[in-house]
């Protein structure tokens, strides 16, 4: 699995803060954005999950939302 450290796209910061970053984030090598991207994964921190939407590419949540999905409908 995949390190923290292995993320080339700066700022770390922004991983793993609720945010959804599918641009530069989203990848293996930063641990899928710490698990934003996924409703299953994403844990609220400095914003609410979804604030940006999900784009779930994470392989351990299988096909949980592969397009950018609002979290209010």
């Amino acid at each position: 699995r995949a390190s923290i450290l292995d993320c080339s796209a700066p700022p770390l910061a922004w991983v793993a803060d609720g945010y959804c970053d599918a641009d530069f984030h989203n990848t293996d090598g930063c641990l899928w954005d710490g698990g934003d991207c996924c409703p299953s994964s994403c844990v609220d921190n400095v914003y609410s999950c979804g604030y940006n939407l999900f784009d779930c590419k994470d392989p351990n949540f299988g096909d949980e939302g592969n397009n950018r999905v609002p979290v209010f409908t």
